[in-house]
């Protein structure tokens, strides 16, 4: 979903890639220092309805678009970086 919204709101000042489909592990380096938690929908839609489920994921969805939608805030610009 992040890579989505990235892709969505901030085309114009960044190139979005996915955190893959496949888990190789959490760096802790990585996690020290860019990590933000959100639910994870698959697990909190255990044994609830459809209905249920759907607000789970529009809430997750919801918080990530906040999240990706603020990042621009911490973008350091290329002549600052060289």
């Amino acid at each position: 979903m992040g890579e989505g919204w990235a892709r969505a709101l901030l085309s114009d000042r960044c190139v979005a890639y996915s955190a893959g489909l496949e888990a190789h592990g959490i760096n802790p380096m990585a996690l020290s220092a860019i990590h933000h938690s959100f639910d994870d929908p698959p697990a909190l839609a255990e044994g609830l309805d459809d209905e249920e489920v759907q607000a789970i994921y529009r809430r997750v969805r919801d918080e990530i678009r906040e999240f990706v939608v603020a990042l621009p805030a911490y973008f350091v610009p290329i002549a600052e970086t060289a």
